[in-house]
């Protein structure tokens, strides 16, 4: 049942990718998508929302146009940074599980906490201004005093014509450094994503796998290897949520003993929507796309949080693990265009 929103705020959805964009004005938000309508599936990370659908306009109206102006982000009145030591009591925690063979690799992440004198909304960040971005999503709501916006490297799954594409998108560097092809650490956290998708997709027909290669984000870079399945048959838009989400590069393998640390976790308990599946159904022509809504912000009123993770395997090393994670906060700065905050 649909549970439409009396507020006077925002009611905005969007997933662009390069070619096809979708945007619609919310009208509530409800359990299931809605026949007739744009729906966007934008649930938290844990997938606990009772309504985790986001209802938009009948279908048969002119998608919402985004603005084309920005606002300035008001004055920042206070920042807290994310612990270093913090990040190394979880390290040091995760080898030790790893080393006991509970599992294989596990993402621990590291927040960013801003809190601006007013309120904040989409219009403050550029992602809303209909900017395509090759080979990335934009995406992002604004509906009932919360929104999140940001520019995600990383597909979830897309369904068109009896084909599903996803990715393995695991191993990170700075743009521009040394191969992450030749490093056996990135490899096999990238690996370790192909073989849980592979496991995965098998219900749903033949998994084919592409050649991994190189792909450079503003100052990041990432192993990125194309995945595809012919369809054996028609699937549900939550049903492929639970068989992907969380996938390897954002919660771990094996799933099971990953998601039970996972959970132990107090950033875990505060992440909210961040690593969440973000997408759409379609029902003039039966597409879905859903995007994993990471590389961006989530607020609610005044309050800002920016939000990084790392793949953690055995050869990991802490340093670096940390100067990877200050590097993606970097691109999500000027992703946003919060370079001076």
């Amino acid at each position: 049942m649909l549970e439409e929103s009396s507020g006077k705020n925002s009611r905005l959805a969007w997933l662009h990718d390069s070619k096809e964009p979708r945007s619609a004005r919310i009208l509530g938000r409800s359990l299931s998508a809605k026949t007739g309508h744009l729906s966007f599936f934008a649930p938290d990370f844990a997938l606990t929302d009772s309504r985790p659908w986001l209802i938009g306009e009948p279908l048969a109206l002119q998608p919402q146009p985004l603005l084309t102006a920005r606002i300035p982000l008001p004055h920042l009145h206070h920042r807290a940074d994310p612990s270093p030591t913090h990040f190394a009591q979880a390290f040091e925690d995760i080898q030790l599980h790893i080393g006991d063979g509970e599992f294989e690799k596990v993402v621990p992440m590291i927040a960013e906490q801003l809190e601006y004198e007013h309120p904040l909304n989409l219009a403050m960040f550029p992602p809303f201004l209909q900017q395509r971005y090759e080979g990335r999503y934009s995406y992002g709501f604004e509906f009932e005093g919360e929104g999140m916006c940001g520019v995600t490297p990383e597909l979830l799954f897309s369904v068109d014509g009896g084909v599903l594409k996803t990715m393995a998108l695991a191993g990170t560097g700075e743009a521009g450094g040394p191969s992450l092809l030749s490093d056996p650490k990135e490899r096999h956290e990238h690996q370790v994503v192909i073989d849980y998708l592979i496991q995965a997709l098998k219900p749903w027909g033949e998994v084919m796998i592409g050649a991994t290669h190189e792909k450079e984000f503003g100052v990041l870079k990432h192993l990125r290897t194309e995945v595809e399945v012919r369809l054996n048959r028609e699937p549900d838009f939550s049903e492929l949520v639970k068989a992907l989400h969380p996938t390897a590069a954002l919660g771990g393998w094996p799933r099971d003993p990953a998601w039970a640390w996972l959970e132990a976790q107090e950033f875990h308990k505060t992440r909210r929507r961040f690593g969440a599946p973000f997408g759409y159904a379609d029902g003039r022509d039966g597409k879905m796309l859903c995007v994993v809504a990471i590389r961006g912000v989530q607020w609610e009123k005044h309050c800002a949080r920016i939000s990084a993770g790392c793949g953690i395997v055995r050869e990991s090393q802490p340093l670096r693990e940390w100067h990877e994670l200050q590097l993606k906060l970097k691109a999500i700065h000027q992703l946003l265009g919060m370079d001076g905050e």
